[in-house]
């Protein structure tokens, strides 16, 4: 019968296997490639000159510099205030005197309008009296008005050949002497002869040649102003 030894577990121990040894490694180093320098690439670096410093002298003033430099200053400051408050004033002046000047042209309109509307009232008052008047005054004056109209116009027909008058028949009998001598006064040596018309005012009168003629209308010349009035 075998003998057992016997082994007690504080005693009990596993032997380790031994290890193999690893072989050690060498790196080498590379060497690095050595840099090459060529004759172009190698240039002596020339010297840099260097330039003196150059100082600037310190500037002083005097106290009278200082002064007419102040006064220099005042005085200009003194010109742009002036200058400045000319120029306010100007402008100033400038608006209110196109407020004085359209003020017054609103005024000369006002009064203008006013003038000519009271004159026109005036006109139309004395165009009315003479409408009433005219009968009456046409009595008094038709000879010496439709006289006038004549030697007014006689020079503008004096060379005609013959002339031809229209008159109302109340005055044809008072006028004919007259122009009779306003034809000796005014040389003239052609016909005339003398036609009642019966249309026409006493202060009317219708003088024809052969290539024109005039004529005299109080209740034309009444109308006229008339419209004037009404424009």
């Amino acid at each position: 019968m075998a003998d057992y030894k016997k082994y007690m577990f504080d005693n009990f121990v596993i032997p380790e296997r031994p290890q193999k040894a690893e072989p050690e490694i060498t790196v080498e180093p590379v060497p690095e490639p050595e840099e090459k320098i060529t004759d172009a690439e190698f240039v002596e670096a020339e010297p840099v000159e260097e330039k003196p410093e150059v100082q600037t002298p310190a500037v002083s003033y005097s106290q009278e510099d200082l002064d007419a430099a102040s006064r220099a200053a005042e005085e200009k400051g003194y010109e742009r205030g002036f200058n400045a408050a000319v120029s306010e004033h100007e402008k100033a002046e400038t608006v209110l005197l196109d407020n004085i000047n359209n003020r017054l042209m609103t005024i000369l309109a006002d009064v203008s309008t006013r003038s000519t509307e009271q004159e026109q009232s005036a006109l139309r008052f004395a165009v009315s009296l003479v409408r009433k008047l005219l009968p009456s005054l046409e009595e008094e004056v038709a000879v010496a008005e439709v006289e006038a109209f004549i030697s007014d116009n006689f020079k503008n027909f004096a060379k005609e050949g013959s002339l031809s008058f229209r008159f109302n028949p109340d005055i044809i009998g008072d006028i004919a002497p007259k122009i009779s001598r306003l034809a000796e006064k005014n040389d003239f040596e052609g016909k005339i002869a003398l036609h009642k018309d019966d249309s026409l005012g006493l202060s009317d009168c219708k003088i024809e040649w052969k290539n024109g003629g005039v004529e005299r209308s109080a209740a034309h010349m009444i109308s006229q102003v008339e419209n004037l009035l009404d424009n």
